[in-house]
């Protein structure tokens, strides 16, 4: 009888630490994706960890621009045609806490997954 009940333990014991790891293994994997909005919609889609070199792209057109730079794990906006320059001055982001906005340009960079660095989620 105590055989059986050592098994039992020892067979609970190691789903649990395979569950633990899953977590774990998942919680780490959640890589921090850049959403680029324009005008409302989406037109990028970048998982900042798997940028191998650094890059640049414009967003817009002549009249109405920004171009973003995007290294692995952070993104920014490096210039804008925007007259107050707020969201180049905003420097890199790579968590979910601050999104860059342009309000002129309609821009808005934010970043979905990864390590947030917040205690608490609000709805």
């Amino acid at each position: 009888m105590k055989r059986i009940t050592l098994h039992i333990v020892l067979i609970i014991l190691i789903i649990i630490m395979v569950c633990v790891s899953l977590v774990i293994y998942n919680y780490k994997h959640d890589e921090a994706t850049a959403l680029i909005y324009s005008d409302g919609v989406l037109v990028e889609k970048i998982r900042l960890g798997d940028v191998d070199e650094g890059y640049e792209f414009t967003v817009g057109d002549e009249n109405r621009f920004n171009v973003i730079k995007v290294e692995k794990g952070r993104i920014r906006v490096s210039s804008a045609s925007c007259p107050d320059k707020i969201c180049v001055e905003q420097g890199y982001i790579s968590d979910g806490l601050v999104p860059i906005v342009c309000l002129p340009n309609k821009l808005v960079i934010e970043i979905k997954g990864g390590d947030s660095g917040a205690d608490i989620s609000l709805g």
